[in-house]
């Protein structure tokens, strides 16, 4: 980069004086600035057109194993000065009928970056006078022949570029045909190329025009803007159409590299089948014409694009859309919105509030207001349209079709990731819709209270621990207090964010219970399944000793289930549990001594079973340490 940069102001210094052509290593430099040297035809229509020209005719021919390029315009020809400026590099002798795409004189030596170029020769008149000039190489220092013509023919040029055969004549006319037409279509002239005959395949030779319109197809889809931004002049065109990012300079093609959506953001927002086309006369180009040498102009431009250019075009397609025999028609509009919507969510954009995404009975919800569904539904299923039968309308909450525009899905997927319940996932496990599952029983209810983890119970009581005459109650030493505490506040953070809670979990039709699973994990949620044996067994313990179900239930899932509090080592569940048992026990200890003046100094015998398990279970993690 650095290079090119040095290369650029040196010859920019040197534009008004001209440098003679017997510099062959400065020469090469140039021609490297050309990614293909097939452009060197790109070169020479461009100054056909900046020479005035209305018509450009390019044909080849071919003499053992030398091949020639010949490029004729009637444009407005060149006396003596102007042909000996044509020879001077970086000087150029341009009229200013329209602004010219060349501006430093050496787009004329991009024919010296052909393999193998051999002969170069001018012919050209401007109705007073006419010349013809012959040279060899344009990389060697060959000597120029200069010979002036009598009659003078009509104005214009015509150039032969001359080159060691490397490819079939048809094949070599065919690359520059291909050129062409990625470069110069647009040009206000008439281009017609001759691809000669291709006897293998059979194929005649013919002249192919080349040429497009400016503008694009109908208006509904399409929109021109002209802008000045911070002194910088544009001509914008959006469209519904292939979905590329060009920029122009006077209607030759300079590159495609650029977002025009999104390059002031540093992300690339890539949207099916949105035309972008920008021309400017204040691009400035390097030497190989591939890039913009100013970019920065891009900011201010791809924003005004991305926030007013591009919500008017859509707002003139909507009608279309919202007519259910154009929506049909055409889907391209659809995938435009759902990548908007993939690029950006916010509900500020117009594209948000577009209904392209579709249910599985048919209807369809806009973005904003999918979200809005699910926020008071807290899921969305995506069907399981391969399955036949299956009744969708007791499900409780949006239930997608797989059909959705190009990037729909992944709308959907990214957005309500967290509440996304597939149903073609063959293993999935689901809670059963609202409304479709048992009612929650009394032990259900009482288990249900004693999930979840209380260090801050444990906190509260240490106190009062230490003042109990009972030694019943006093369990662990002062250093394994000290201990205990330490890893109840380095867990209590991570504790707090788990919800633990209990529901019938279903197979993916929404109704046949699921025996497979214990338990559902999501995210930072647990979900005890009702519907399983051992789940129903401590239920029933809970009837009796509530604490102990409610430990032994959250020892299940830390035990089974590894991406519950992922971060921690084993040893660290192994006192995340000793901490939920210490709790526990502080909680049962504060029952006991409500009651402790109604009864005699024999415990409660279930409290008395929680105590002897929590210190057995202390006991093993003393030793274990």
């Amino acid at each position: 980069m650095k290079k090119g940069k040095s290369l650029h102001n040196q010859l920019a210094g040197l534009a008004a004086a001209g440098i003679q052509v017997n510099a062959p290593k400065l020469k090469r430099d140039m021609c490297s600035q050309f990614s293909d040297y097939n452009e060197w035809i790109r070169e020479y229509v461009v100054n056909a057109a900046d020479a005035g020209a209305q018509t450009c005719l390019i044909w080849g021919t071919e003499e053992g194993e030398v091949q020639s390029v010949h490029v004729a315009d009637d444009g407005h020809g060149m006396n003596r000065e102007g042909l000996l400026l044509f020879f001077t590099l970086y000087k150029s002798d341009k009229k200013e009928s329209r602004r010219p795409v060349g501006r430093h004189g050496i787009g004329k030596l991009s024919v010296a970056a052909i393999p193998g170029q051999c002969g170069f020769s001018i012919l050209t008149s401007n109705g007073k006078e006419a010349w013809r000039a012959e040279t060899g190489s344009l990389l060697e220092e060959t000597p120029i022949t200069l010979e002036r013509l009598e009659p003078v023919p009509d104005h214009g040029t015509t150039f032969c570029i001359q080159f060691k055969k490397k490819k079939s004549l048809h094949q070599m006319m065919h690359d520059l045909e291909q050129i062409l037409e990625k470069y110069v279509s647009f040009l206000p002239l008439s281009i017609r190329i001759l691809i000669p005959a291709d006897e293998d395949k059979g194929k005649s030779e013919y002249w192919h025009e080349i040429g497009r319109h400016w503008e694009f197809g109908a208006a509904a889809f399409s929109q021109s803007h002209e802008l000045v931004l911070q002194g910088n002049r544009f001509e914008v065109i959006l469209s519904l159409e292939d979905g590329s990012h060009d920029i122009y300079q006077n209607r030759v093609f300079v590159t495609s590299k650029y977002n025009l959506l999104s390059f002031d953001l540093g992300q690339a927002w890539q949207i099916p089948h949105l035309a972008i086309r920008v021309d400017s006369p204040d691009f400035e180009l390097p030497f190989g014409r591939h890039c913009l040498s100013n970019e920065e102009i891009l900011r201010p431009l791809t924003r005004q694009i991305r926030t007013q250019l591009l919500p008017e075009l859509l707002a003139n397609m909507a009608p279309y859309f919202y007519r259910n025999d154009a929506r049909g028609a055409i889907p391209e509009m659809e995938e435009i919105i759902a990548a908007l919507c993939l690029c950006d969510a916010d509900f500020s954009q117009n594209w948000t509030r577009w209904p392209i995404l579709r249910l599985v009975n048919g209807s369809r919800l806009s973005f904003s207001d999918l979200t809005k569904l699910v926020r008071e539904t807290g899921k969305i299923y995506i069907a399981n349209e391969d399955e036949a039968g299956v009744d969708y309308s007791f499900f409780d909450g949006p239930v997608m079709s797989r059909q959705q525009p190009e990037k729909g899905l992944q709308v959907i997927e990214k957005t309500f990731a967290a509440r996304l319940i597939n149903l073609q996932q063959q293993d999935l496990v689901m809670e059963a819709p609202a409304g479709s599952g048992p009612e929650l029983t009394q032990e259900e209810n009482q288990f249900a209270q004693a999930l979840g983890f209380h260090p801050e119970v444990l906190q509260g009581k240490m106190d009062e621990d230490d003042d109990d005459e009972d030694g019943h109650f006093n369990l662990v030493d002062e250093d394994k207090l000290d201990s205990t505490l330490q890893e109840l506040k380095k867990a209590q953070a991570d504790l707090q964010d788990i919800t633990w809670r209990v529901s019938h979990l279903v197979e993916r039709d929404g109704r046949t219970p699921c025996l497979r699973y214990r338990f559902l994990c999501r995210e930072n949620e647990v979900i005890l399944n009702l519907y399983h044996p051992d789940v129903q067994k401590l239920v029933k313990l809970a009837g009796e000793l509530p604490l102990l179900a409610g430990h032994w239930a959250i020892a299940m899932c830390l035990t089974e289930e590894t991406s519950i509090l992922a971060h921690l080592s084993a040893e660290e569940r192994e006192d995340i549990l000793l901490v939920d048992a210490m709790a526990k026990l502080s909680e049962g200890q504060q029952r006991s001594r409500s009651r402790r003046r109604e009864r005699t100094v024999d415990a409660d015998a279930a409290d008395l079973e929680l105590w002897n398990f929590i210190r057995s279970a202390m006991d093993r993690h003393s030793l274990a340490n």
